[in-house]
């Protein structure tokens, strides 16, 4: 799968400030991945790259991951979270704190 590369009319045609064209992806990126992903395949291909990314130390990417993850949905129904399900039962098992600070599971 090729990483998300806005053209240059969206990032501003290279005069960025050093930033690279894939530096930080439009409004509606997520949408862009969808349209990539209409098949199963591609759903598939996309949810397992967001799933690799859904612990990521940044919490932008984290976001994203739910911003594609929920477009997926929007797209596919169902055999997302079918896919994503146990991945991010764990996540939530071994990462998830309550209000108070304390570890719940």
């Amino acid at each position: 799968m090729q990483p998300f590369v806005p053209p240059p009319a969206a990032h501003g045609g290279g005069g960025g400030g050093g930033r690279g064209a894939a530096a930080e992806a439009p409004a509606g990126a997520p949408a862009a991945a969808i349209s990539e992903a209409a098949t199963p395949a591609g759903m598939h291909t996309l949810a397992d790259a967001c799933l690799l990314l859904m612990e990521d130390e940044e919490p932008r990417v984290r976001v994203a991951v739910g911003e594609v993850l929920g477009a997926l949905a929007a797209g596919h129904g169902p055999a997302v979270w079918l896919r994503a399900e146990g991945a991010v039962m764990a996540s939530i098992s071994s990462n998830y704190v309550s209000g108070g600070g304390t570890k719940v599971c």
